[in-house]
């Protein structure tokens, strides 16, 4: 009897020469985004036991999941592209890739299979492709320094507005969850409702930190993250005679 190693490499073969010949699978899903963003690819399926979930960038594999354990490959001809970009959803293994690059622009494949059935699932394709930015245009549009008392305006415009799909934006301060208010109530936050952007009329020092902002498309989500820092206003201190 085949062992189950065997059997699984047969199945990875099978998959590979399915997309790789442009074999019966789903439509394509387009995935456009900018330099230094993130995107997580999801497999829109919950795991059952025995399911092995396969991704692959071009025909290569990049990483696997088989009974809740995640695999990511480290060989050398991917390391530089995916160095610690690269994570699995436990749950779904859905794939996501932080800080992406131009170089990480391409086809990547999924396919789920189970120990019982070949091609459980069809293949499905993301067609991603990354627009460059510079490192001092990706500087700019991250970190955001203003004054106590100022707005800030946190823009996610390009990655929302417009876009087909596009169902719905969720923002984060500091890892938490925000409630943001679709429209401005005393110094509440408010997200703009065509672009997606956070808008702070009022900042206070308590906004300093890390935003996070996911636009949630029905089989992918854009992550983009900014750093804000307000500063003190310098009040003017005199010694009155």
């Amino acid at each position: 009897m085949e062992s189950r190693n065997s059997i699984f490499f047969m199945k990875k073969l099978i998959l590979l020469i399915c997309f790789s010949h442009g074999g019966a699978g789903t439509a394509d899903i387009t995935v456009d985004l900018k330099e230094g963003d993130g995107v997580s690819l999801l497999t829109d399926v919950t795991l059952t036991p025995g399911d092995h979930v396969m991704w692959y960038f071009k025909t290569k594999r990049i990483a696997e999941m088989f009974e809740n354990v995640p695999e990511v490959n480290t060989d050398e001809s991917f390391h530089e592209t995916f160095r610690d970009k690269l994570k699995l959803e436990e749950q779904s293994g859905s794939l996501t890739i932080s800080n992406i690059s131009t170089a990480c622009s391409g086809d990547y494949t999924l396919g789920i299979m189970n120990d019982d059935k070949v091609n459980d699932k069809p293949p499905q394709i993301f067609v991603v492709t990354v627009h460059s930015a510079s490192p001092a245009e990706q500087h700019e549009m991250k970190n955001k320094s203003v004054t106590e008392g100022d707005p800030l305006s946190l823009d996610s415009s390009d990655i929302y507005q417009g876009k087909i799909g596009a169902e719905r934006v969720k923002w984060f301060f500091n890892g938490s969850p925000m409630e943001p208010e679709p429209q401005e109530i005393g110094d509440v936050p408010l997200v703009d409702s065509s672009s997606g952007s956070l808008i702070i009329s009022n900042t206070r020092i308590s906004d300093s930190g890390e935003y996070e902002v996911n636009v949630i498309y029905n089989r992918f989500i854009i992550i983009r993250r900014f750093y804000v820092t307000v500063n003190g206003i310098l009040r003017d201190k005199r010694i009155l005679s």
